[in-house]
């Protein structure tokens, strides 16, 4: 447990220094922005423009369980809850404010409450993209109820609730863009550049995380322990993860203005699991190979002023029992963007000595 409040202490700290975050259900951004040398034929520069966008975004979690031996599948998702604010940008300095809606009483009747803090950090340099999250929810729902009765019906009917659910998840994540001068993330992610043709890059780099799920009562429940072996009969599992990631992302770009950015970046590393039963009573403690996966795409249209898109992040960890049994971890994010780059009339000095611009 000491080492994971330590873990969790620094990558709160490391969240707290990068540049783009979302706290909560509300959202705050930071952006760095340091020039370097690209091919212009490739990438166009928004620098010196004024960027102010609306923003509408979701964040979201999950966990599931399938059990290799009986072939039974389950998944637990919060309760979400929508974000609306404003992104800021200029030259190297850049932010996002929004604040979440929160949970109305018909949802919370339909889908249970949910107690939450949810950073999440998508960081988009010149050379590397860089993902942090910090997620602490309290309360979640069955999300496939109808597996279980086929007389269920998600639309009309309440889904199963489980209040006790306490999930902890935390890791971060760094990938090298090879191809930084003719690719840009920054042109489908955050908007103060443009992919002029289309182009992709290897990506490589590594992650770490820490999760942590704990339930009053069995994850499974007890209308379909039957369905599931013993081994995912758990009310506490915990995991460690280190490892390195390969992937590749690529922008096409449609009729100059239109374009889809794709991303698929798969990881293997060590794992430890630990998991123990009501009563404490030890249940798994294995080390083994680990599994993740980010997936990352952008879709929008991009003139010389105005830009519209949608973009997602979407990553998992699997925690891989042998033979028996995998819990994965999902977590990522939806964001709508719509905004416009005003060219003003008089540059503003900030500090722009302590970047090497071209």
């Amino acid at each position: 447990m000491k080492n994971i409040i330590f873990c969790a202490s620094l990558m709160l700290l490391l969240a707290l220094i990068q540049p783009k975050t979302l706290i909560g259900q509300s959202f705050f951004e930071l952006n760095s922005y340091k020039r370097e040398n690209v091919d212009s034929t490739h990438i166009l520069s928004f620098y010196k423009d004024l960027n102010i966008g609306l923003l509408i975004g979701q964040k979201q979690a999950s966990i599931s369980i399938a059990d290799v031996e009986k072939e039974s599948f389950l998944e637990y998702t919060p309760n979400t809850t929508t974000s609306i604010g404003l992104k800021l940008t200029y030259k190297w300095l850049g932010f996002n404010l929004g604040v979440g809606l929160g949970q109305s009483d018909a949802t919370i009747i339909k889908y249970g409450k949910t107690e939450r803090l949810d950073l999440q950090i998508n960081t988009h340099f010149r050379k590397y993209v860089t993902d942090i999250y910090l997620q602490l929810y309290n309360g979640m729902y069955l999300n496939n109820m109808a597996d279980f009765n086929s007389l269920y019906n998600e639309f009309d009917m309440v889904h199963y609730q489980r209040p006790d659910i306490r999930f902890l998840n935390i890791g971060i994540s760094s990938r090298y863009a090879w191809n930084y001068d003719k690719f840009s993330y920054k042109a489908a992610f955050d908007f103060n550049e443009k992919q002029l043709k289309r182009a992709g890059s290897l990506l490589i780099g590594g992650y770490s995380s820490i999760s942590s799920i704990q339930t009053d009562s069995t994850l499974v429940p007890h209308f379909a322990r039957g369905e599931f072996g013993e081994e995912s009969l758990f009310t506490r599992i915990s995991s460690f993860n280190l490892g390195i990631s390969i992937g590749y992302i690529y922008t096409f770009v449609i009729k100059d203005d239109f374009f889809i950015t794709l991303e698929i970046s798969p990881g293997i590393g060590i794992q430890t699991i630990n998991a123990s039963k009501e009563q404490g009573t030890s249940l798994i403690e294995n080390n083994g190979i680990g599994l993740t996966s980010t997936a990352r795409y952008s879709v929008g249209y991009s003139k010389r002023r105005f830009y519209t898109a949608i973009t997602g992040v979407n990553s998992s960890t699997s925690i891989i029992n042998e033979n028996k049994n995998t819990i994965n971890l999902q977590h990522g994010n939806v964001l709508f963007v719509l905004g416009y780059r005003f060219a003003l009339k008089r540059e503003i000095p900030l500090g722009d000595d302590f970047f090497k611009h071209p």
